[in-house]
């Protein structure tokens, strides 16, 4: 993967919130741009905005967009073509049926680089060992960005596992309530750090 598309700055830790803002402004006009030419639903969905002097602020005049606009069809928000995207995931369906998400290279890239600022501000580095306790099993859509982001700190040695035992080696544990527990068993983790994401 490209990392120089999403390079880690440590600078936009320190940025004032005006500097955010206007980070965030035009990142944001890009954003709503490419989507509206891009995407089928949004081409539709944008039709004949401008987005040159767009905010955040602005963003409640947006119409909105839901999960069944989005499970009614899934290939109309894709961007790219189907030779572009690196990844197909599926969220749970705990609400209805699992919807199909298609990741492009930049999308995975962008993954990686939120997680990534998230491992570094915990403190994780190449010299760390860390257990996921969500993967990508069943095409977890999490379990993937956990895995990019430490990855991408210089956590080489990765421990992926949903029924780890207690003599690990690890000392980061990232994950989140649910997929730390231990089912009903006598497991434990010995860790120093604990990552809820």
């Amino acid at each position: 993967m490209n990392s120089e598309l999403f390079p880690y700055n440590p600078a936009c830790e320190t940025l004032t919130p005006a500097e955010i803002e206007a980070l965030q402004n035009d990142l944001l006009r890009k954003q709503l741009a490419y989507c509206r030419d891009h995407s089928p639903f949004y081409r539709e969905r944008l039709k004949g905005m401008d987005f040159t002097d767009f905010t955040v602020r602005d963003l409640a005049g947006l119409p909105l967009t839901g999960k069944d606009d989005f499970s009614a069809d899934t290939d109309a928000f894709r961007c790219v073509p189907m030779t572009e995207i690196g990844e197909i995931v599926f969220t749970s369906g705990t609400t209805g049926k699992p919807n199909r998400i298609m990741y492009s290279q930049n999308d995975l890239q962008r993954l990686r680089y939120n997680e990534q600022r998230c491992f570094t501000a915990a403190g994780v580095n190449a010299s760390d060992v860390v257990l996921l306790t969500c993967t990508s099993d069943r095409c977890f859509i999490a379990g993937l960005a956990y895995y990019l982001g430490a990855r991408s700190v210089g956590g080489e040695h990765l421990l992926r596992a949903v029924d780890a035992g207690s003599n690990l080696g690890c000392n980061f544990l990232a994950g989140f309530s649910s997929s730390c527990s231990s089912g009903g068993s006598d497991e434990t983790f010995h860790v120093t750090s604990l990552l809820w994401m």
